[in-house]
Formats: structure tokens, sequence, C-alpha cells
């Protein structure tokens, strides 16, 4: 069996995924969906992923869509009301 250097098995270890750059990602997705926060559009957007780019992607969808105003605290509400990414298995 081959040995895994430290940093990979480190990585694998924290179920963390390495990508560019020497970053760490954690493995879990975060998700904003529209349809869980009725609107008078219907609106039935869901957006997944790292949780930075979802509360960036759903702020400006919230300006955009909504008529928000994209506001440190429009995006702070966000990031609270994510949740976790259901996997395949669980779903």
């Amino acid at each position: 069996m081959r040995r895994l250097p430290g940093g990979a098995r480190r990585a694998i270890l924290k179920k963390e995924v390495p990508v560019s750059q020497g970053k760490k990602v954690p493995s879990m997705r975060k998700v904003a969906d529209c349809r869980d926060y009725p609107s008078e559009s219907n609106c039935t957007l869901t957006i997944a992923g790292e949780e930075d780019e979802v509360v960036r992607a759903a702020a400006e969808h919230a300006a955009s869509v909504h008529g928000h105003a994209d506001t440190p605290e429009l995006r702070e509400d966000v990031r609270k009301m994510l949740k976790d990414e259901k996997s395949p298995q669980a779903a």
C-alpha cells in the first residue's frame, strides 16, 4: 500500500478536499432555497456550494429579483438561514 504525504492524509482525516493554491475546503456544502421563503413571484431558485459563494449569490439574487438591498446585514441574515446540503444517500 502506498503511503500518502502528511498533508494529504490530514486532509482526508479532516474530511477536507484540497484545492488549488493550498487552500482547504470543508466537504459540507450549504444550500439557500427560495422555496423556504414565500414571495410574490413564487421563486423556486436553489443555490448550493461553499458557504461564502452561496451567501454572495443568494444576496445578489435577493437584490436583483426580490428588490432587497444587498447590505452586510442581508448577507448575515442569508448566512444564518443556510442549510447543510443533504448527501444523495440521505435524500
